[in-house]
């Protein structure tokens, strides 16, 4: 999943587009199991570091991959995209690899989301009208999405709810700032 595969109809009504990848999901009433793949097809940036030496999806890489989503989005600016600041974070001399990081491409993006302040991550334009308990929330959520350990990241039903916490501080700031709306 990623922003370029999100489309939306005319009722502003997201619709997912090109699934490279998928599986036929688990009955509701079941819980999901790991899949092992042989062969992913996809952009990089937005599989889960563990799949890399497992080959295995569980639903904890959606989740990964779900935050990458929700940090690119914030972050796209007409100078620097998140991949950008990736580039830089991988350049830089005082970076150190683990020694999982010299058998896995991926920089820890929850490093990098520590090492850039919020400022320096999100677009300024949104940063301007992001309130600053809205913009805690949806950064708490998306660095815990983007954990390199699996099991540190949350459900993506907490991921739900996180957002709609964000959403409603969001909608409270408005109100009291600008009468309602942006």
């Amino acid at each position: 999943m990623k922003p370029h595969n999100i489309l939306l109809d005319k009722n502003m009504v997201p619709k997912i587009s090109h699934l490279g990848f998928s599986l036929q999901g688990p009955p509701l009433n079941s819980k999901p199991k790991p899949v092992k793949v042989d062969k992913v097809m996809g952009s990089a940036d937005y599989i889960a570091p563990e799949h890399v030496l497992t080959r295995i999806f569980t639903d904890k890489c959606d989740v990964y991959s779900f935050g990458m989503v929700l940090i690119e989005v914030v972050s796209t600016t007409y100078k620097h995209t998140i991949f950008d600041k990736i580039i830089m974070l991988e350049s830089s001399s005082d970076f150190s690899l683990d020694p999982f990081d010299l058998m896995n491409p991926f920089v820890d993006i929850s490093e990098m989301l520590e090492r850039f302040s919020v400022d320096e991550i999100i677009d300024p334009i949104l940063r301007r009208k992001i309130a600053p308990e809205c913009l805690a929330v949806f950064i708490d959520v998306t660095k815990r999405c983007l954990s390199r350990e699996a099991n540190e990241r949350p459900n993506i039903g907490e991921v739900e709810v996180e957002l709609e916490l964000a959403l409603a501080l969001q909608e409270e700031a408005d109100d009291r700032n600008h009468g309602g709306g942006w």
